[in-house]
């Protein structure tokens, strides 16, 4: 997702997701199977009722440990690591700018130096080429 004001407007909008306030956790249950349409069971890992002060349910539950992880991820990605993310993200952004100016800066002085030093090198060869030629004719110097 590139869309981090929108991320950003869910993630305000939010409640913390704290589970651990949660009034009911049932763990190591059973639901019924909503892919076999009633006909067996699958494990309960966590069912999360009435967490953050509102009325929200949560339910992780399946078939070997994705659902396990499924609710390690949704735990630690609260609102508040979302929003320190893109916090994070947009201090990033702003320091590429900084340091991709920067160097544009630098190599235009760069630049401009290149230039410069390439005309001293020309009056520097000048010179001597004229100390050369007075050696060989000092009366011309006169």
């Amino acid at each position: 997702m590139t869309d981090y004001a929108e991320l950003k407007r869910l993630a305000e909008a939010a409640t913390p997701q704290d589970f651990d306030s949660a009034e009911l956790k049932v763990e190591n249950g059973h639901v019924e199977c909503p892919q076999c349409g009633g006909q067996g069971e699958v494990e309960l890992e966590a069912d999360y009722c009435n967490f953050d002060g509102a009325a929200i349910g949560v339910q992780f539950y399946g078939i070997g440990h994705e659902f396990g992880a499924a609710e390690a991820f949704y735990r630690a990605a609260n609102p508040d690591v979302v929003l320190a993310l893109i916090a994070e993200n947009e201090r990033f952004r702003k320091d590429a700018k900084y340091w991709s100016e920067a160097h544009d800066r630098e190599r235009e002085w760069s630049a401009q130096l290149i230039e410069e030093r390439e005309g001293l090198r020309k009056e520097r060869d000048r010179l001597v080429e004229d100390n050369l030629a007075l050696l060989e004719n000092p009366g011309d110097a006169l």
